[in-house]
């Protein structure tokens, strides 16, 4: 993962200004773009981050959808005995 500000991207800017190349290159001839290895690293490492945390929302999401249901169905129940 992530964890210093030096391997988001949002540190490339200053990345560039400081050596003054960029980590991106066109392909001559080609419509593609080459990355440095750092930078492509560090896009890895953002995106194994994005998914881990979208995997912990989809989680807490399904225990909070379990817990409302659970609340539904004693609120239901009590209301039945009164």
């Amino acid at each position: 993962m992530a964890s210093s500000t030096e391997s988001s991207p949002l540190s490339l800017r200053s990345a560039m200004s400081r050596v003054g190349t960029s980590p991106l290159s066109l392909a001559s001839g080609k419509d593609e773009i080459c990355l440095d290895k750092e930078t492509y690293q560090n896009m890895c490492d953002d995106i194994v981050s994005i998914k881990s945390m979208l995997l912990k929302l989809n989680s807490v999401l399904a225990q909070v959808r379990y817990s409302q249901q659970f609340a539904v169905y004693f609120f239901l129940r009590v209301v039945e005995r009164v």
